[in-house]
């Protein structure tokens, strides 16, 4: 399993999968077309780390980047593992590479309306070890805070 940047060149593939993962998301939203932060992605190289990960193909993405809180280093802004990958580990396993590369404080928002991604998330971060866990949740999402190491 291998997680890398995207260039430029793989951006309109990243494009058509970003796009469906959104329509499965928020299925009832009309989709705004060209969503305008993915192109920050490749605009704010320093700031902003469009992976994807696979063994040999893709099997989902991970789009990270550096808020504007004093308290925070990093934020998982979307993360997709493609429909046949899903319970098969994957994620988690990402989610221990990811926190090598960008070790430090964070923080993970998901839709309440996303069923999987409330499933996934709690196992995935005790599963990855990470430190100082807190949640909190309103009526729109589920946020969790957490330091990598």
């Amino acid at each position: 399993m291998r997680l890398w940047l995207v260039s430029a060149q793989d951006k309109p593939a990243l494009a058509q999968a970003y796009s469906a993962y959104m329509a499965e998301l928020v299925p009832h939203e009309v989709q705004i077309t060209p969503d305008p932060y993915f192109d920050l992605y490749w605009q704010e190289p320093s700031d902003r780390f469009p992976y994807v990960f696979g063994d040999g193909k893709p099997e989902g993405f991970a789009f990270i980047r550096r808020p504007d809180e004093p308290d925070l280093e990093f934020e998982m802004a979307e993360f997709c593992i493609y429909t046949a990958g899903r319970r098969s580990g994957i994620g988690t396993h990402i989610l221990r590479d990811i926190s090598k590369r960008h070790p430090g404080r964070w923080e993970v928002s998901v839709l309440m309306t996303n069923a999987a991604g409330l499933a996934f998330w709690p196992k995935a971060l005790r599963a990855t070890k990470v430190q100082d866990l807190r949640m909190q949740e309103d009526d729109i999402s589920r946020d969790y805070r957490f330091t990598a190491t």
